[in-house]
């Protein structure tokens, strides 16, 4: 069990590395280029590794009795396989997004959403001690599924834009895969300059900044259609 252990971990923790360097390459890079499209499916490819093997650690702590780090580990591979799938996938349908896709997303959202309230109870449960807050700030962010729950399919369809769903999800990814590196890889780091509470603040930089990052590329995208007349459809 322990050379599993190590043999999974060393694969996620490298894998991992990967993504975080490739992820940020495709963000600064023309779009839809040959550069874009090529490291950005590296980064794809390695972060489906990368929820895979967290799940598989997910469990381990589970039969460890390591609940905390069970239950975020198994939200997070939830909360990134999600955007990971649909930021991807809808590249296909850039013109008519099928009716069942979308229906397939939304059975997605409402497990996502199901899991972050599952979250704000376990935080509450443990009444917000040490990274049991990771669980608190996974919850919020899981709630942020809501809308498309809520939403009848019709009006998701009307609303779908390929490229800001794809620029959306993949910048999700990145969001949940720095918050696992500042949670776990760099806490002995971070733990040197931010300690008690304040600890959080790592922990929550990263959505801060995402969300920042994909105000900007929405805000961008729609003056371009704006000024040149390019239709959201193409």
């Amino acid at each position: 069990m322990q050379l599993y252990d190590k043999i999974l971990l060393t694969i996620h923790i490298t894998v991992g590395v990967i993504s975080l360097i490739t992820f940020m390459i495709p963000m600064f890079v023309r779009k839809g280029g040959n550069i874009h499209i090529k490291i950005g499916k590296v980064y794809i490819y390695c972060m489906w590794i990368v929820v895979c093997s967290a799940f598989l650690l997910s469990i381990n702590n589970l039969i460890l009795k390591h609940y905390v780090a069970a239950v975020f580990l198994g939200y997070l591979t939830l909360i990134t396989a999600n955007p990971l799938w649909y930021g991807y996938s809808i590249l296909k349908y850039k013109k008519d997004v099928p009716t069942s896709f979308l229906e397939k997303k939304k059975i997605f959202d409402i497990v996502v959403v199901l899991g972050a309230i599952g979250n704000l109870i376990y935080f509450y449960y443990l009444g917000g001690k040490g990274q049991s807050i990771l669980l608190l700030i996974f919850g919020i962010i899981g709630l942020t599924n809501m809308p498309s729950v809520i939403a009848p399919i019709n009006k998701l369809k009307s609303k779908s834009n390929w490229y800001l769903d794809h620029m959306e999800g993949m910048i999700i990814t990145g969001i949940a895969a720095y918050t696992a590196f500042f949670a776990f890889g760099g806490a002995t780091f971070f733990g040197k300059i931010f300690s008690g509470s304040m600890m959080a603040i790592p922990w929550i930089l990263p959505s801060i900044l995402g969300a920042i990052t994909i105000k900007y590329f929405k805000v961008k995208y729609l003056r371009k259609i704006n000024t040149k007349g390019i239709t959201t459809t193409n």
